[in-house]
């Protein structure tokens, strides 16, 4: 006999039922954990298989916690709309006003930061990656200072290329030791200067890393304003990631080391593609500082780049440049101690040597020795004011006018050769009280068809230590009237020191309104402010 039995569970016992069967047999994941180092970086990948990290925190009344998503998931997976991104979570973490709780770090373009205390070390940082298929790259830093991630409020500076090369200079990261003469041994350095003097203690082992890409390739998340836009790491991997970029990495002077290109599977400088930068310290001016400076070789000609400048997780740029023609025939200088401040293109052919620039080894003295006798001589009239003991202003002194005019000597001396380029559009608003008519709306170019008939050039003549003429036919950027300007300012009154008047010829000779406004009242009040902008236009030679 056969017995048949039909029964119904009351509906709440069923969805009881069912969610217990969810508990206990959904697939589960184990939270890992790492530790890390008080003031230090530490890289993590968040998985399908660990897609939680939990990381204890140090006890400290104040930390900084940053993180930095080193990349964006190509599809989105969450199905609970919201954006697919970890999430950072404090646990037991300590406001400012005594609060302890848990607090989740917004990331903004590619980082975020969360600043309070930590008590008797209960308090972690979790790290939730959702358990999604991909893998994601992301850093951690805990500081008891500053936040070892962060936008660099300073930029690098690109001021010049040729066609093939770019020089690029980090953001000044050290003060020099410069001490300012006094009475009665007031003594300046010469017109002369053979060599940059030593940098401060720690300098030459100072850790950047130079990205500098094609700009448009595959910089769409690091661009200004893009997803990972503040991400060190995510800079990073864009340059490992495109071709034609180089990615280099150096504490001390010489050949930057590049880092292997993931498109063309080479190593060595440039990535493989032929691109390779020597790195130096340069001192361009005592109250700027430090700065360290890249030659790099091997570009394309009439392209657009992009560069920044990385210290561990902290960001400076990005600055932008394009490579001139390849009917560009003028030639880099750069590094010269006699004009620290140059580092621009000259209307003269390559060196005979077969370098690719001039530097102080090889820039024909046909071409320095009127320069260093001017520098030279004006230190010499400017020392017969008695230096130190009287006082001719409250906030310039010798010093400052000696520095002034080398500047300006330097910057009428050493024309800079330049190509017309298309402009950002719309130009750069003035700030300046002036004309309508009077605002620059391009750079202050100067054609010259033919050898150039202003005197003081002193490129235009060969000699027997020049047998190469000075290229005869170029476009050069003017100097801006404000290296004029500055030597006015910090000459001593009974020098007579006189620039040309702006309502008279000033803008035949002179980039007039680019820094300063046009009638030099208002500091900074140009269009647009600065002689070479980020966006890589150089407005004047200044």
């Amino acid at each position: 006999m056969v017995y048949s039995y039909s029964y119904s569970l009351p509906l709440p016992l069923i969805a009881l039922s069912l969610s217990f069967l969810s508990l206990h047999f959904s697939p589960t994941y184990a939270q890992s954990t790492q530790q890390i180092t008080l003031n230090s970086i530490l890289p993590l990948t968040l998985s399908s298989t660990n897609p939680t990290i939990s990381i204890p925190l140090p006890s400290s009344n104040a930390l900084n916690i940053s993180v930095s998503l080193c990349s964006l998931p190509a599809t989105n997976t969450d199905t609970n709309g919201g954006n697919g991104l970890p999430t950072f979570t404090v646990k037991n973490g300590r406001l400012s006003n005594g609060t302890i709780g848990a607090w989740t770090i917004e990331l903004e373009e590619g980082i975020g930061i969360w600043s309070g205390g930590t008590d008797g070390g209960s308090a972690t940082l979790s790290l939730d990656g959702g358990g999604g298929a991909e893998e994601l790259d992301v850093e951690v830093g805990v500081s008891d200072s500053a936040p070892l991630h962060a936008l660099s409020p300073s930029l690098p500076l690109l001021p010049d290329t040729s066609s093939t090369l770019a020089i690029l200079f980090s953001a000044p990261f050290a003060k020099d030791d410069h001490k300012s003469p006094s009475f009665p041994n007031y003594t300046l350095p010469s017109g002369n200067i053979t060599s940059f003097p030593d940098p401060p203690s720690g300098a030459d082992k100072q850790e950047f890393t130079m990205v500098f890409i094609p700009t448009g390739t595959t910089d769409t998340d690091v661009r200004i304003g893009g997803a990972l836009a503040r991400s060190a790491c995510a800079i990073r991997r864009a340059g490992n990631n495109t071709a034609g970029a180089f990615l280099g990495t150096s504490a001390a002077t010489g050949t930057a080391v590049a880092v292997d290109n993931e498109n063309t599977g080479s190593s060595g400088n440039g990535n493989g593609n032929g691109i390779k930068a020597n790195q130096s310290l340069i001192l361009r001016s005592f109250n700027e500082g430090w700065r360290t400076q890249w030659l790099i070789e091997g570009l394309t000609p009439s392209t657009n780049y992009t560069a920044w400048v990385l210290s561990a997780g902290v960001v400076s740029g990005p600055v932008f440049g394009v490579t001139k023609s390849d009917k560009f025939a003028c030639t880099l200088a750069h590094s010269l101690p006699f004009c620290p401040q140059t580092s621009y293109a000259i209307p003269l052919p390559p060196p005979s040597d077969g370098s690719a620039t001039y530097t102080p080894s090889n820039l024909p003295s046909s071409v320095t020795d009127t320069l260093i006798s001017s520098i030279s001589n004006f230190t010499t009239l400017l020392l017969t004011f008695p230096c130190g003991r009287d006082v001719y202003s409250f906030k310039q002194t010798c010093e400052d006018c000696q520095e002034a005019y080398r500047t300006w000597a330097c910057a009428v001396s050493l024309p800079r050769c330049a190509e017309e380029i298309a402009l950002p559009s719309p130009p750069p608003t003035s700030t300046a009280k002036s004309k309508a008519s009077q605002t620059p709306i391009k750079p202050a170019l100067l054609a010259h068809p033919e050898f150039p008939t202003r005197t003081n050039l002193s490129l235009t003549t060969p000699s027997s230590s020049s047998p190469t003429p000075a290229i005869s036919q170029y476009i050069e950027l003017l100097p801006c009237i404000e290296t004029c300007n500055a030597v006015d300012r910090a000459a001593p009154p009974m020098f007579g020191w006189k620039c040309p008047g702006v309502d008279v010829n000033a803008n035949e000779t002179y980039g007039v309104g680019f820094i300063d406004s046009w009638d030099g009242t208002v500091e900074g009040g140009g269009t647009p402010g600065v002689s070479v902008d980020r966006w890589g236009v150089a407005w004047c030679n200044g």
